[in-house]
């Protein structure tokens, strides 16, 4: 009887800690830190390969932004990497655990497109393709991301008002080889956005098909 109620003491017990470790505080992001980081890491070692989604993703899922900037190594004169990290800050501000981390994402995306080489994107390009890679990747579920139909839709939407892919040749191919990958669910919310109508740019080129 005692040894009984010694477990259950101890059940309870251990129950208390878990629920205190799961209800913890999560802290704001300390982007001062990051960047401390890399500037470190930029002293003492050579520039490493571009991390891939899988690594991207699930820091990005869960609004760690400090994180994507240590892994990414923005603000550098290799334009990729402040594309990907703006790609990835969208997807931490939508889904940050916190209202100060998905903050944390647009401050910085806001960084980005003034302080950057983003700043030099003047067709969009490389804002327009990191959309659409964002909504081809919601409809599909792939590079770790969830099917999501209605933020696919809202990042398509994003890349169309960009002229994306319609800014890159070969646009009109694209947009059939990923229409007639999609099952049919995924295809009406892509053709909903891609309905055969572009968006107006005044002075771009519309020879889109070359190449």
């Amino acid at each position: 009887m005692t040894k009984t109620k010694a477990k259950t003491k101890t059940k309870a017990k251990a129950k208390t800690k878990t629920k205190t470790k799961t209800n913890a505080k999560v802290p704001p992001p300390n982007l001062d830190r990051a960047f401390k980081q890399i500037d470190k890491k930029r002293k003492t070692s050579k520039r490493k390969r571009t991390p891939t989604s899988a690594e991207l993703a699930p820091l990005a899922l869960a609004g760690d932004v400090e994180g994507l900037i240590v892994l990414l190594e923005p603000f550098s004169e290799d334009s990729m990497d402040d594309q990907l990290l703006y790609k990835w800050l969208d997807v931490a501000s939508d889904f940050g655990r916190t209202v100060k981390h998905r903050k944390a994402a647009d401050d910085l995306t806001a960084d980005l497109l003034e302080c950057s080489t983003l700043r030099y994107d003047d067709d969009q390009i490389a804002t327009g393709e990191a959309h659409w890679e964002l909504g081809v990747a919601y409809l599909t579920a792939t590079e770790h991301l969830p099917r999501d139909l209605e933020r696919a839709s809202a990042q398509l939407a994003m890349a169309k008002e960009r002229f994306y892919p319609w800014s890159i040749q070969g646009a009109t191919k694209l947009i059939a080889r990923t229409r007639k990958a999609l099952d049919p669910e995924a295809r009406r919310t892509f053709d909903a956005i891609y309905d055969g109508t572009k968006p107006v740019a005044d002075d771009r080129d519309d020879d889109d098909d070359e190449g």
